[in-house]
């Protein structure tokens, strides 16, 4: 006899427990039995006469354990004999019929059933939330494909643009994937516009993506929501809502526009670098520019790493 276990013991009910050793294999006798009575599809009203022998639970259980068929009688035995257990002997319950063997009652089987289900759907949830992050990590990494382009369009519009996606300090929603500044002096003053910009591989998830863009308001005089299609902007399902969105929010909408094989290229990862002369940059609502505290524009450029610009906000305080 192997795997440490120390003979059986008589358990009286009235005054002794299992011991931790037969709690583990009363554990696994548990799961075996359950895994017989589901495969069986048994209805559970009768669950209390789908008695099986030790030998049919033996064979189930045999390659978790390491003894043999007739030490494991005699702990099965044991185990059935204990207050704890919720494996019950026939022949002490059923008399009459003079039936041997073991069972699990309606009661416990149904609470098994259901607290199986509980670690189902718990697992379940957990993969799900597993296969959400690595959805997200991949069209992080799509995303970055577009970052280049979209950094060019701040340019030529005169901003010094920064890629600011891999930033971490200003944590959830708070790092925009371009930023761009521009600076203005007249006649001895000097005005610093931030525009930010949140690009996304389609619109898809506009409903939450659209609010990273708008959780950049707090210090960006100019936020955009930027994301690639293959169909002109009022031929996506989503165009109305998407321009409601930016008007209510202020926010401006850029489309990437390209084909449908380019497209379905840029979505699968398919290519390393956006060829510029596939896709056509539109600017379909353009938001006004709103005046930002200071002192909230300097602190996110401080956490941005952007430390050159920050001098530009001495002469304004």
């Amino acid at each position: 006899m192997g795997g440490g276990y120390p003979p059986p013991i008589k358990i009286r009910e009235e005054k002794m427990s299992m011991p931790e050793y037969l709690k583990r294999l009363h554990d696994k006798i548990v799961s075996a039995i359950m895994e017989i009575y589901i495969s069986q599809e048994n209805c559970t009203k009768e669950r209390e006469h789908a008695i099986l022998s030790s030998d049919d639970i033996y064979e189930k259980i045999c390659l978790d354990i390491d003894f043999k068929k007739e030490t494991f009688r005699n702990y099965i035995s044991s185990i059935a004999g204990s207050p704890d257990s919720i494996i019950k002997s026939a022949f002490k319950d059923f008399k009459k019929s003079r039936r041997k063997g073991y069972y699990i009652p309606c009661e416990s089987y149904e609470e098994l059933l259901k607290l199986k289900k509980e670690e189902k759907d718990e697992e379940e949830k957990y993969t799900s939330e597993e296969n959400e992050l690595e959805e997200k990590k991949i069209r992080g990494n799509q995303e970055e494909i577009l970052y280049p382009i979209l950094y060019r369009w701040l340019e030529v519009r005169g901003y010094d643009a920064f890629y600011t996606y891999p930033k971490k300090k200003n944590k959830k929603w708070g790092n925009p994937d371009i930023t761009g500044i521009k600076v203005d002096e007249f006649l001895g003053s000097r005005s610093v516009e931030i525009a930010t910009i949140e690009a996304k591989v389609s619109c898809k998830n506009f409903r939450e993506d659209f609010f990273e863009a708008v959780s950049h308001r707090r210090f960006s005089n100019i936020c955009y929501y930027a994301f690639a299609s293959d169909k002109n902007f009022f031929e996506i399902k989503e165009s109305e809502e998407i321009l409601y969105y930016s008007d209510l929010y202020n926010v401006g909408i850029i489309l990437i526009h390209t084909t449908e094989e380019y497209y379905k290229k840029i979505s699968d990862g398919e290519i390393e670098k956006i060829d510029e002369e596939m896709v056509d940059i539109k600017l379909i609502n353009s938001p006004s520019a709103e005046q930002k505290g200071l002192r909230h524009q300097k602190s996110f450029l401080e956490n941005m790493g952007i430390q050159g610009k920050v001098s530009l906000y001495e002469t304004n305080e």
